[in-house]
Order: C-alpha cells, then structure tokens, then sequence
C-alpha cells in the first residue's frame, strides 16, 4: 500500500522539534570547536611576485637571418644552428626541476626553515622551530624516522615539501607568470620570492651566455668552412647577433 510509505512530515518535525535542544546544542559545540582548532592553527602567509617574460624569443636576429640562408646553407652542406625558444616555458621548466630547487636550497641554506618550521612570533619575528624534528641548541637533526629514511631531511624529500609550498600560475594571454611562496613567516616567503627571481634570472642568462658563446664558437668554424661570400657574410652578422646577446645578458 502506498499509504504506509509515504512520510507524514508533521510526524517528522514533531520528532525533530522534541529533540531540538539536542540538535541546537550539538550544533553549537560543533561550530565552537571548529572556530577554537581553526583559531589554534598556525597562520600561513604567501608571497606573491607578477613577472613578464624579457622577451618571447624566435631566435632573434641570427635566428631570422638563419631562416632566410637556410636554403643556401643546405646547398653549401651546411648546418645552421637552431632557432631559439619560448623563454617563459624554458623559465618555468628550471624552476620546477628538482636540479633547480635542490640547488636553491642548499645554495641559500634553507632545510631548517623548510623542513622544521611550525610556526613564527610575530613579536620577536622569529620562527619556531620544532624541537622533535631540530635542535637548535646542537644544530643537529632529531627527527624520528624509519630505516632506511635519514634523519636529515635528503633532497628528493625536501624538494617535495618545497613544491607544496611554490605556486607557479601562467596567463596565457598576456604571459604573465604568478610565483607565490607560502610559508609561517611572511618575511620568509618574501625572501624566498626575492631569490627565486634572483637566482632563475641568474641561471637564464648564464645558459644564454654560454648558448651565445658555443654559437659564436660554431660559426666562426663555418666561415672558415664555406668559400661563398654571402654565406660568409651572413655567419659574420649571426657573430654580431650573438655578441650583442651577450653583451646585453
């Protein structure tokens, strides 16, 4: 019978309105013990940087010269170096590298911070540092941990926490890249910033130093290679090209 299944609602709201002080009540010490854990969390802090790329790279002058002589040099049997690349996505594919990160943070000694931190005074300024994981009276590593894990924190371990902390955000449309840190300390996210710009600006215009130079390199051994003038002439501007590089790197 279809009766004997349906709900009488007035039943149910009689039920519920019996026991309403049981509901209110725990209703309330639910959201009065969600507000005093959520109160008793550490506070997080993010640093962000907007950074636009130098230049979106199509080889530059060399490059625009190779594509035109390309031809030329095939019938001559010779190589022409590459063209350039997108220099935001090779941007963020050293950042994100392990290599990159690991290099970070032995290079600016950052594992305690990293590693060990639970929190910072905003009084004093000063991180507090967990005293089952750090001693920073003996500076050594006390953590608890299972064979064969050291007690030091290794680099593919700390490179995993560090990635939880970096956000990395490209727009598409304007190619604006977003790199935030978030961490205990705002001023230590401010820092991290701070040098992840240094330090991947660094690393870009080394690599492109050292590209320019191996070009440099390579084309004075073609015009030595080839007996055509306009190849010659056209390996003398690509010198000039990647001279200019490296000056202005």
């Amino acid at each position: 019978d279809f009766a004997d299944d349906e709900i009488d609602l007035r039943e149910l709201f009689a039920v519920l309105w019996t026991g309403k002080y049981w509901i209110a009540g725990l209703t309330s010490i639910a959201a009065i013990l969600s507000v005093v854990y959520a109160l008793s969390l550490p506070n997080i802090y993010r640093s962000e940087a907007l950074l636009a790329p130098s230049s979106m790279n199509d080889g530059g002058i060399g490059g625009g010269l190779a594509k035109q002589y390309s031809g030329l040099a095939s019938l001559a049997g010779i190589s022409m170096p590459g063209g350039g690349m997108d220099k935001t996505a090779l941007a963020l594919a050293v950042i994100k590298s392990r290599h990159f990160i690991s290099d970070f943070i032995q290079r600016h000694d950052i594992l305690v911070p990293l590693m060990a931190a639970d929190g910072w005074d905003q009084s004093t300024g000063k991180l507090s540092i967990d005293a089952d994981i750090y001693d920073t009276g003996s500076a050594t590593w006390v953590r608890a941990v299972r064979p064969p894990q050291p007690v030091q924190p290794s680099g593919q371990e700390a490179h995993g926490v560090f990635d939880e902390l970096l956000s990395i955000t490209e727009d598409k449309n304007s190619g604006f890249v977003s790199l935030s840190i978030a961490h205990y300390s705002p001023m230590v996210a401010q820092q991290w910033v701070t040098w992840l710009v240094e330090d991947i600006n660094n690393t870009l215009r080394a690599q492109e130093v050292a590209e320019a130079e191996n070009s440099i390199a390579y084309l004075k051994t073609q015009v030595d290679a080839t007996s055509l003038t306009d190849l010659q002439s056209l390996f003398f501007e690509m010198i000039q090209s990647q001279t200019e590089t490296i000056m202005l790197a």
